[in-house]
């Protein structure tokens, strides 16, 4: 699963301190180091929910997004506009504080 938006800093410590509750494997990392592979791969993520991004989740194995649309700011509407639109994600779960989560489709 990868938590999204994801970047270093404050955003991705507070998804790998929300996987202790619901204990899946989460591609945002589990400790304080920032490996080199990360960096790379937050530079694709970081447009999720564009194709390349969701490709590079397929090339990951994930299984799911979490999306957390408080960190998007105004451009929460386009983003879950763009979210329903795109053909291998599946809404799962929402709840009222705008967080979703979608199922990565390997078709």
């Amino acid at each position: 699963m990868l938590a999204l938006p994801a970047n270093e800093g404050p955003v991705d410590v507070a998804a790998m301190y929300r996987q202790t509750v619901h204990g899946r494997p989460i591609a945002n990392g589990y400790s304080g180091l920032t490996p080199l592979s990360y960096r790379e791969r937050s530079k694709t993520l970081w447009f999720f929910p564009d194709q390349e991004a969701v490709d590079t989740l397929l090339a990951l194995g994930a299984t799911h997004a979490m999306v957390h649309l408080e960190h998007f700011g105004l451009d929460a509407p386009k983003i879950i506009r763009t979210l329903e639109q795109q053909p291998r994600l599946r809404l799962v779960a929402a709840d009222r504080t705008g967080h979703r989560l979608y199922r990565v489709v390997r078709e």
